[in-house]
């Protein structure tokens, strides 16, 4: 009977687990707990430490915040060089651009990546190092550009499958999987589909993953990160200072609700009215940042559906 190589087996295990970065130190400490409780698989003596390190942390924000008290206010940004303007262009005609940024009227802005304010708690650094080695030592700006703002919509591997009678399954290594929309199609729109009767309409449920660029919020003098923490982290800590984003300007709380990430809208105060909120810039600076092992997961949609029948009348 052969067994297992113990070497192999631990080689398996361990490329089932990445590398976050944490931010520690911003009230509640009860958060940055949950947060790390929920993904990391530590047992309770950990906990004290993992607290004392959050006071640390807490103690340098308190610091900032005397230091560095306006450090996101009113940033600085430019237009697009001009070899960047026909990709700037293309990205403001796409259709799925267009969709994306259709309440809030959108424009591609070259923003400095350490005044980005940021809600996202951690960042996964195995994906991090494959988007850099995607871009190379030395990208050129309209590769930058492209991995910023990718026109080509490049689509990650999506498995599909039917678990039931009504229900289907889509997995993906991918968190940015999700339902895109559902819509009722006429036969017009469907072409290579037979069905064993005459066919009124097709009701569908289009699953993809979303228009996935570098995505900001100009919002109470301040850029707000909105989508793309990994690959502005992944540029910043490759020495780009600046990088090609997708702008909007949220001028009403109406257009705030409809436009921000779910992160963002827990507490929007946190991120536009405090003095000092979390930056890019933060998760390089070694005393607010916690690196710790993330169990890998995969996003999963599971898509069930109802059918009922019956006879009602005809008034």
């Amino acid at each position: 009977m052969s067994r297992d190589n113990p070497s192999e087996s631990k080689k398996s295990e361990s490329k089932k687990i990445d590398n976050h970065v944490f931010l520690m130190g911003r009230p509640p400490m009860s958060e940055f707990l949950g947060v790390v409780s929920s993904q990391v698989n530590y047992d309770s003596s950990h906990i004290s430490q993992l607290a004392d390190d959050w006071r640390s942390a807490n103690k340098r924000i308190s610091d900032l915040q005397q230091s560095q008290g306006n450090a996101a206010d009113n940033p600085a940004y430019q237009d697009v060089p001009d070899e960047l303007k026909a990709l700037a262009d293309q990205a403001l005609a796409d259709e799925i651009f267009k969709r994306s940024f259709n309440v809030v009227k959108p424009v591609v802005r070259m923003v400095e990546l350490d005044t980005l304010v940021v809600s996202q708690k951690h960042i996964n650094l195995n994906y991090v190092e494959q988007l850099k080695a995607q871009l190379g030592d030395s990208p050129s700006g309209e590769e930058i550009f492209k991995t910023c703002i990718p026109i080509e919509h490049p689509m990650p591997e999506i498995s599909a499958s039917r678990v039931s009678a009504n229900s289907f399954v889509f997995v993906s290594q991918s968190a940015d999987l999700r339902v895109l929309d559902s819509t009722l199609l006429r036969p017009n729109q469907i072409q290579n589909y037979n069905t064993s009767g005459p066919m009124a309409a097709m009701l569908g449920m289009a699953v993809g993953t979303g228009s996935n660029c570098l995505n900001a919020m100009f919002v109470n003098g301040r850029m707000v990160l909105n989508n793309g923490s990994h690959r502005a982290y992944a540029l910043r800590s490759m020495g780009i200072t600046h990088a090609p984003c997708i702008v909007q300007q949220v001028a009403s709380k109406d257009e705030l609700d409809i436009v921000a990430m779910a992160e963002f809208l827990q507490n929007p105060a946190a991120f536009i009215e405090a003095p000092r909120p979390a930056m890019l810039k933060d998760y390089f600076d070694s005393e607010l940042i916690k690196i710790l092992p993330v169990q890998r997961k995969r996003r999963q949609i599971k898509i069930s559906y109802t059918i009922e029948t019956m006879d009602v009348p005809d008034f």
